[in-house]
This record gives structure tokens, C-alpha cells and sequence, in this order.
């Protein structure tokens, strides 16, 4: 499990999808405590039970363009990104 507390770009996302078949990614914002609270769960999990899935949380306050993009108006969130969605949407992300 990768936790990103950083801006990613497209090209993060397409890195980690070369060996994996999809993304989980759980955004989540440090001043929530429910944001908090749900990561810890999320980090429990056994990441060795997805095969060809990849885990990451995602900092919203450090990747806002991505968190519209997405559509994403409530945190925690949990998504799912693929090769295809990637491809049919628009995830250009400026630096």
C-alpha cells in the first residue's frame, strides 16, 4: 500500500496501473477524523488479497485538481481508476 501525500500526476497513476490492473484509492483529508478513522481501516486490510490491485491514499488538500476531476465531493472517498478510465477521461493534471 502506497500512501501519497504529495501531488500526483497522470503518469503516477498510469506507472502503477502497468503492473496492476486497477487502482483503489481512498482520498481522505487529514482534519477529518472520520477521514482518520476510515484510513486506519483501509491500512488493515491485507493488501496481498487483491491480486492485480493496487492500494493508495490520496491527500485531497495536495491533489485538488484530481479530487474535481474525479467528481469527488465527499471525503473519505473510495475509488476505483483502471487503464480505461484513464484513457476515456480526461486526467491531465497540471503541475
Amino acid at each position: 500500500m502506497q500512501i501519497v501525500d504529495y501531488k500526483i500526476s497522470k503518469e503516477f497513476l498510469e506507472n502503477i496501473l502497468l503492473d496492476n490492473k486497477k487502482i483503489i484509492a481512498l482520498f481522505h483529508a487529514n482534519w477529518s477524523n472520520f477521514s482518520q478513522n476510515m484510513k486506519k481501516e483501509f491500512l488493515k486490510e491485507e493488501e496481498d488479497s487483491y491480486k492485480n490491485i493496487k492500494k493508495i491514499i490520496i491527500d485531497i488538500d495536495k491533489n485538488g485538481e484530481l479530487v474535481k476531476k474525479l467528481g469527488i465531493n465527499q471525503i473519505p472517498s473510495l475509488v476505483t481508476i483502471t487503464k480505461d478510465s484513464l484513457r476515456k477521461n480526461d486526467f491531465t493534471i497540471n503541475d
